[in-house]
């Protein structure tokens, strides 16, 4: 296919339709996310004000049995992930000792706690529960985040243990993102997008990514991701990021992505509580490489 065939369009409501279908067909078990994802997209758009459909942060303050302070953190989540995962940003001074009692007694109902550090754990220091994930890096090394986690005990009867909590909502990071549909003769056969986070700071990762059945080319997918990474470089981010699972049905993505000398450089074990349909997906991976500018390989 010649690449001044196929051109890009920002989404909008003329192609949302078509954008939908593509996504959906592409990443069949992740549609309540997609449609999220376009609900806050739009709304985003309308400047309406943010309500966590894609990204919440509450500080949670951390008490004794007593209510007595003991510290601060944050917790990073979504609408859709918030009741089953969390994401902890534990403060580099913070006390490595409460981290181990946040560890072995989690005041709060998620299954999953992923936490960000700017300093790796000392193996003296880190509890045998808190596993090391990967590191991600930032705009400079003061930036870099180290990634762990952990399953918090589900054995214990609610309130039976010693830590207590207090939840404020706290203001989100700012999202930058854009959503782009590809044309080919008139008829949308892929879609694209890319967005970037303060939450991730340095940080642009490409989003939904998906080709109609009868254009998947290599060097289309590869034209593709060129063109998102291209983007994100113009905006000043210094690295590009892709997330996936290991699902078997996104075997050939991640193949595509080890081509394109992306690494996987985070690596969370039973991220996600429930398979992709038949194949297995639950580990959760962060592929990544310094972020290119690519002019031959950007679509017009």
């Amino acid at each position: 296919m010649a690449r001044h065939s196929v051109e890009f369009e920002p989404l909008g409501l003329s192609n949302a339709a078509q954008f939908l279908s593509l996504a959906f067909s592409n990443f069949r078990d992740e549609r309540l996310t997609i449609v999220l994802t376009m609900a806050w997209y739009f709304l985003r758009n309308l400047n309406l004000p943010n309500v966590g459909i894609m990204i919440r942060c509450r500080e949670m303050s951390v008490l004794d049995g007593s209510r007595r302070f003991l510290g601060n953190c944050l917790l990073t989540s979504s609408a859709l992930y918030d009741s089953d995962m969390t994401w902890l940003d534990w403060p580099p001074s913070g006390d490595s000792g409460l981290l181990a009692r946040l560890v072995r007694d989690w005041p709060l109902r998620h299954r999953l706690v992923a936490v960000r550090i700017n300093r790796p754990l000392g193996e003296e220091t880190r509890p045998d529960d808190l596993h090391y994930a990967g590191c991600v890096p930032g705009s400079d090394g003061a930036d870099d985040l180290y990634i762990y986690f952990f399953f918090p005990r589900r054995d214990l009867p609610r309130g039976a243990g010693t830590l207590r909590y207090r939840l404020r909502p706290y203001r989100p990071p700012n999202i930058s993102a854009c959503f782009l549909a590809a044309r080919c003769e008139g008829e949308v056969i892929a879609c694209s997008g890319y967005f970037s986070t303060s939450f991730w700071k340095g940080i642009g990762w490409g989003s939904w990514g998906a080709l109609h059945k009868g254009y998947i080319r290599k060097n289309l997918i590869l034209d593709l991701m060129r063109d998102a990474e291209g983007r994100i470089h113009a905006s000043g981010c210094k690295y590009f990021c892709v997330e996936t699972t290991d699902a078997v049905e996104f075997r050939f993505a991640r193949r595509i992505y080890e081509i394109s000398g992306l690494k996987c450089i985070v690596e969370i074990p039973h991220f996600y509580r429930s398979a992709y349909g038949q194949s297995g997906g639950t580990t959760y991976y962060i592929f990544q490489r310094e972020a290119r500018a690519h002019p031959g390989g950007i679509l017009t």
